[in-house]
Formats: C-alpha cells, structure tokens, sequence
C-alpha cells in the first residue's frame, strides 16, 4: 500500500474522524466521501469507485437532517393541555436533537408563554419516557454523602410580554441509547383562555 496519495493531513483528518484507511484498485490510498444515506462513495475529485469489497469496509460521514416541519401554524390546545403530535422516527446512528419552536401570542392575550414537554419512545410498550434533570441547587447534605434531587422535565417559558407577539428558540438533546423515537409536546400556560399559536420543527445530527 503506497502512501504517495495521501497527505499527512488527510491521515490525521482520517484518524480524527475515524474514516478507515482502504487500499484502491491501483494501490493507492483515495480521498473517500460517503453519507449515512448509503449513497455510492466517490473520490473528492469525483471519480466513482468500482464496487466491490474495498468501498464496502468503508464508514459513511455523518450527516444533520433538518429542520422537518412537525407542527405548521397551530393554535394551543384549549385549557392548557399538551400538544398529541405523532413521535418523529430516530434513524441508527442519530446522536442528537434539536425542536424548534415558533410561537405567537394570542391577540387577547396579556402575557404568552408555552410550556414544553420532552418524551422518548424505546419500544411499543416503552413509551412516554420523560426527559429527566437533575437539580444541583437542591441540595440536602448529610455528611459525607450529597442527596440531589431528581426530576421529570417540564420547560416553561420564555414568556411573552405586552408589546412582544412571537419569537422562535430551540431546545436540542442527547438521544439516550435505544431509543427509537421522541416528541416535544407543546402546551399555553401564560393566558389559557386566549391560547396562542405555535409551529414546530424537528433536525437530527449523527455528531455528538
């Protein structure tokens, strides 16, 4: 296997991304792109390789997906309940998520404010797994030992005030291992007579 093809820098690019290092025909180590798609890998400079067991051993380079739109343009449901979107799918190899939300106060409304709600989906009787944190501000000691108290994660908020109609932020998360599915449930809390609107998206990375 000749080295003459590959610079030092595509080595340590190699090593540091874990893409393998696979002899071509002409003995010559190539610079190989793929996608986690399954798509053909090809040279850089765009010459399609021979199919066979040397292109076969090689790793795919991680992708993000997205933004995918989940909700479009919605009013809250009434009395501040939740939001019942389907679970978006997990594909293998994803290692984080990112739910976008858009929201827009209510013309009636003095305050606005969404309430979200993070659940994950491991199988068909698994289901409905709350996001879990931990608050290091709580804390009761009894020495030598630490108590930190543990919940289950509602996140309220941002509030809109008077003179502010809409705004957008993001939450992403690490997809916990087995997991086949997830949703962010969507749910007023700051005016529940006058509910306000929301639209959602949903992006995926393969990079942690």
């Amino acid at each position: 296997m000749s080295l003459v093809s590959d610079t030092w820098v595509n080595l340590v690019h190699r090593i540091r991304y874990n893409t393998p290092l696979v002899e071509s025909p002409d003995g010559n180590l190539k610079n190989l792109q793929g996608n986690s798609a399954g798509a053909a890998l090809v040279e850089v400079s765009g010459a399609a390789l021979p199919a066979g067991a040397a292109t076969a051993a090689l790793q795919p380079v991680k992708t993000d997906v997205g933004p995918t739109l989940v909700i479009d343009n919605t009013a809250l449901p009434a009395a501040g309940a939740f939001t019942t979107t389907d679970y978006q799918t997990i594909t293998p190899g994803t290692r984080r998520v990112t739910f976008i939300v858009k929201y827009t106060k209510h013309a009636s409304a003095t305050t606005g404010q969404c309430k979200k709600r993070m659940l994950w989906k491991f199988s068909a009787t698994c289901t409905d797994v709350y996001e879990g944190f931990v608050d290091t501000g709580n804390l009761t000691v009894s020495e030598p030992k630490v108590a930190l108290k543990g919940y289950c994660e509602d996140i309220n908020g941002p509030q809109f005030n008077a003179g502010v109609t809409s705004g957008q932020h993001h939450w992403t998360y690490e997809v916990p291992p087995g997991a086949i599915g997830c949703i962010m449930q969507l749910a007023e809390m700051g005016d529940t007579a006058n509910k306000g609107t929301v639209s959602q998206w949903i992006a995926t990375s393969e990079v942690l």
